[in-house]
């Protein structure tokens, strides 16, 4: 992991930990653990960069992945894409004041459970002390709430 540790600070490096508001998103930022019993707990972390497609959109990338109960060796996603490097959020979209709309998640923990890559509709939302509050939506219905942390604090602490 130590590749994916100087990745995460190289990328941290050249952008703001907290986004400005209503623009596209720059940082890094954990997803917390996930709630898929299979995972052990495993979080990412993923940095936010513009769309290379469409600058005006944001996208983010997996940095590394965490797994507190030890490496799973489930390095590769269904259809071979290595998990770090993966675009795992694509096409969101700023509607200003901190909200962005309309991009899609791939659920790495779900796809890695069920053997074929499963994305979601998302939907972020930046709050004032710099988390995101995350939302994976099936068409109109949006069950699963997660908060985001900067990590910018523990790159730092690396350093």
């Amino acid at each position: 992991m130590r590749t994916s540790a100087v990745l995460l600070c190289a990328v941290a490096a050249l952008a703001p930990a907290a986004p400005a508001r209503g623009e596209t998103l720059f940082g890094a930022f954990n997803t917390g653990p996930s709630l898929e019993k299979e995972a052990g707990g495993a979080s990412l972390n993923i940095a936010f960069h513009p769309c290379s497609d469409d600058p005006a959109l944001s996208c983010a990338t997996v940095l590394e992945a965490i797994e507190p109960k030890g490496p799973s060796g489930r390095t590769a996603l269904p259809g071979g894409d290595p998990v770090v490097g993966f675009v795992v959020i694509r096409d969101l979209k700023s509607k200003g004041d901190g909200r962005h709309r309309d991009g899609k998640i791939a659920a790495i923990d779900e796809s890695l459970i069920k053997g074929k890559l499963i994305w979601y509709g998302l939907k972020i939302d930046e709050n004032a002390d710099g988390t995101l509050a995350a939302t994976g939506c099936l068409g109109f219905i949006c069950p699963r709430e997660m908060v985001w942390t900067p990590v910018q604090a523990e790159i730092d602490a690396e350093r």
